[in-house]
């Protein structure tokens, strides 16, 4: 039986992305009813933890019985942030849902770059059209950014104390107080806010100020500007 065509403008993922998915578990297939040059059979699988039911529609064609009803699916990136990479196997997955994948479970690549590191996410095709399947890749800091983000962080609260509008009470050293986190991404995704958590205790008791650090990217993901806002105070160029 022929395989059904997979639509103008969709190709089917290259071999490398499809052999990297655990495969999916046959349940059951039932009996083929045919009615002259129409047939179809009822199919029962496990991919992902759930199962799946699909009907699938075929027709007679000169050259044999041609399925009619595709169980390949385009995953669903849209909700990714503008500057996020997505590849399986090497093969990026493009916008649009012009690449297809057929049931399996699939695990991004992690793609590292100078500040951040895509991917190692893994995410279910189940082969049904009314089950989208959403694809996002997890963003991590590169440990060696995140360090010099900490630094950036203190020295912004060490400016802010220089000035005689600073809110900062205490006149204790800060430490880190937890990850760095990405607040938002702006410019479609040129320019990326992420929060610096720090934390000082003197004998009033702790005291919490988050740094915000504002960086602009060149097209390479490289920072080409940092600037630094300590406790609601203004962006300033971060840096003694």
């Amino acid at each position: 039986m022929q395989l059904s065509p997979l639509g103008p403008g969709r190709v089917l993922a290259p071999e490398a992305a499809l052999a990297s998915a655990t495969r999916i578990e046959p349940v059951a297939v039932g009996p083929t009813r045919v009615d002259g040059a129409r047939g179809s059979v009822d199919v029962r699988y496990r991919v992902g933890g759930a199962e799946v039911q699909r009907t699938l529609q075929a027709s007679l064609t000169p050259a044999g019985w041609r399925l009619a009803t595709s169980l390949a699916e385009a995953p669903d990136t849209r909700y990714n942030e503008p500057t996020a990479v997505l590849r399986v196997s090497g093969v990026p997955l493009p916008d649009g849902g012009a690449l297809l994948l057929y049931p399996g479970v699939y695990r991004l690549d992690v793609v590292e770059g100078p500040l951040f590191a895509w991917g190692g996410d893994a995410f279910a095709v189940d082969g049904d059209p009314a089950t989208p399947t959403q694809v996002q890749a997890a963003r991590e800091l590169m440990p060696s950014f995140q360090d010099r983000l900490a630094r950036l962080g203190l020295e912004a609260i060490g400016a802010c104390r220089e000035r005689p509008d600073c809110p900062i009470r205490t006149g204790y050293d800060f430490e880190l107080a937890g990850e760095i986190s990405v607040l938002e991404a702006l410019d479609d995704g040129s320019t990326v806010d992420l929060k610096v958590p720090l934390v000082a205790r003197d004998a009033a008791g702790w005291e919490w100020r988050d740094v915000i650090v504002r960086v602009r990217l060149d097209d390479r993901d490289l920072p080409v500007e940092l600037q630094c806002s300590a406790s609601g105070t203004g962006f300033q160029p971060c840096g003694p």
